[in-house]
C-alpha cells in the first residue's frame, strides 16, 4: 500500500504518522512538503521517510508525487478559526482554492481513495439539538467552517467526476499536543502552558462554553481505520459524545496541577458556537470503534509533559 499525507509536519499529521509505521511497518508513506522549512523539518523526524513537495515550481499541485498512490489523507490546512476569521479571503484561496487543484491532481493521477480531515466543531454552527450527528444542518459561523465545509463539497463533486472514492471525518476539538501550544488553537494546551508558566488563563464568552474533546491517539485510531474500511462516500463524526464545559476543565486542572489557577474573562467574540458535542454512533459502528482516552487521563499525561517545558 502506498499512503500520501499532506500536514505531515502538523501536530495532527504528525501523529498519524507515527502511529501508520507503528501499525504497519511496510506501507509506502510518502509526505507532501509546502515548504523547505517543513520538508526539513519532517526529514529531521523521519529520515528515512520519502518526501515531496506539495507544488511544482510553477506552484501546481505537483501531480508526479500522487502517482500509484492508494490513500490520500490530507490533513493539511493554513489557518485556525482566528487567523481565518481576519481574512477569509487569503482562507479561501490558500485552503478552498489550492485544495481543488490537489483534488483534480488526485483524480489524474489515479489515486483510490481521498480522506479528508474536516471540523466538526465548525461546520454546523449553532447546534439545534446536542448532540450532533452527521445530519444537523451545517450552518457555520465562522470563516473557518464555511472553508472546511465549502472543500468538503467540493470534494464530493470531483471525486464523482473522476472516480475515486472520498471519505470526510470530522473530528471534535482535538488535543494532546506534546509540543504545547503551537498554534492560536486549543484551549487545553494553551490553558496549560500558562498554569505551567504561571500565567492567568484567558477565557473567551465565559465558562459555560461545552465543547467534545477528542484525544489525537483516538483521531488517529479512526484515520488508520478509514484507509480502507467500506465507508467511501460517507462523512462521519468524530467525538466521545461528551460535552465539557470551561468551568468544567477548569475544575479538572485545578484537581490535576494541584495549583490556584487564575482566570482573566476577556469578553465576548462572535466566533464560535455556545455548545458542541459531537453524536459519533456512526463512526463507531461503521469502523468499530471506541474513544480509547478519557479526558481526565488525556489532561493528567499532558501536564505531566508541558509541566517543565
Amino acid at each position: 500500500m502506498k499512503v500520501v499525507i499532506t500536514g505531515a509536519s502538523g501536530f495532527i499529521g504528525g501523529a498519524f504518522i507515527r502511529a501508520l509505521r507503528s501499525a504497519m511497518p511496510n506501507v509506502d508513506v510518502v509526505a507532501l512538503a509546502s515548504s523547505t522549512s517543513s520538508a526539513e523539518g519532517i526529514r529531521s523526524k523521519w529520515p528515512d521517510m520519502e518526501v515531496a513537495p506539495l507544488r511544482r515550481g510553477d506552484a501546481s499541485v505537483n501531480e508526479e508525487a500522487l502517482r500509484d498512490v492508494n490513500v490520500l489523507v490530507h490533513a493539511a490546512w493554513s489557518t485556525v478559526p482566528s487567523t481565518a476569521a481576519r481574512d477569509p479571503k487569503a482562507d479561501l484561496e490558500q485552503n478552498v482554492e489550492f485544495g481543488l487543484g490537489l483534488m483534480d491532481a488526485a483524480g489524474r493521477a489515479g489515486i483510490g481513495r481521498f480522506v479528508f480531515l474536516s471540523s466538526g466543531g465548525t461546520v454546523y454552527g449553532d447546534p439545534l439539538v446536542l448532540p450532533i450527528d452527521e445530519a444537523h444542518p451545517t450552518r457555520p459561523v465562522t470563516a473557518y467552517g464555511a472553508s472546511k465545509l465549502c472543500f468538503e463539497q467540493y470534494l464530493r463533486t470531483r471525486a464523482a467526476h473522476h472516480g475515486f472514492e472520498q471519505v470526510v471525518l470530522r473530528p471534535a476539538n482535538v488535543y494532546g499536543n506534546e509540543a504545547g501550544a503551537t498554534k492560536p488553537q486549543g484551549v487545553i494546551e494553551h490553558w496549560i502552558t500558562c498554569i505551567a508558566t504561571g500565567r492567568p488563563i484567558a477565557v473567551w464568552n465565559g465558562l459555560e462554553v461545552r465543547r467534545d474533546y477528542l484525544h489525537v491517539d483516538d483521531l488517529v485510531d479512526v484515520l488508520l481505520r478509514a484507509m480502507t474500511a467500506p465507508v467511501a462516500g460517507r462523512t462521519l463524526n468524530i467525538g466521545t459524545g461528551v460535552g465539557t464545559s470551561l468551568a468544567e476543565l477548569l475544575e479538572l486542572l485545578q484537581q490535576i496541577t494541584g495549583k490556584e489557577i487564575q482566570v482573566h474573562h476577556r469578553g465576548t467574540s462572535p466566533n464560535g458556537s455556545p455548545a458542541n458535542v459531537l453524536d459519533a454512533r456512526a463512526c463507531r459502528e461503521l469502523l468499530s470503534w471506541e474513544p480509547k482516552v478519557s479526558l481526565p487521563a488525556g489532561v493528567e499525561h499532558l501536564w505531566s509533559v508541558l509541566r517543565n517545558t
